[in-house]
């Protein structure tokens, strides 16, 4: 194994931003922005095609590994059950209170719903 196969839970959030980076510098075609988001995600020493085999590397394949448990998340239970969602389209906007549009669901309260799924707790907002 050329990298790791345990990551903190703020390695994997890093490498799920990481790995949307890629995914639309290639939608874009920008090569070098792809280059330099996989040199970010090596220097978690993370290696998708040489450790695991998988090229292209998609939000699905990392919640794969995660619940195959080839990958394991350090200190606590692994975030299986919630991995994987993308972010919510602008028509799924609600106004708020203001009349200012927000998210449902934003990332914010996307990593907040995980910590109350592992820590089997209810956190304020």
């Amino acid at each position: 194994m050329k990298g790791k196969n345990q990551f903190t839970p703020d390695e994997i959030n890093l490498l799920r931003r990481l790995i949307r980076m890629r995914i639309k510098a290639s939608q874009q075609g920008d090569r070098s922005a792809q280059k330099r988001i996989r040199d970010q995600m090596r220097a978690v020493d993370f290696y998708g095609g040489d450790d695991f085999g998988i090229h292209d590397l998609q939000l699905e394949d990392l919640d794969r590994l995660i619940a195959s448990g080839r990958i394991t998340i350090l200190g606590g239970q692994p975030l299986t059950m919630s991995l994987g969602h993308p972010p919510l389209p602008k028509e799924e906007m609600q106004p708020d209170s203001k009349g200012t549009r927000k998210r449902q669901s934003s990332d914010e309260s996307y990593v907040i719903d995980l910590c109350d799924e592992v820590l089997r707790q209810k956190a304020s907002r």
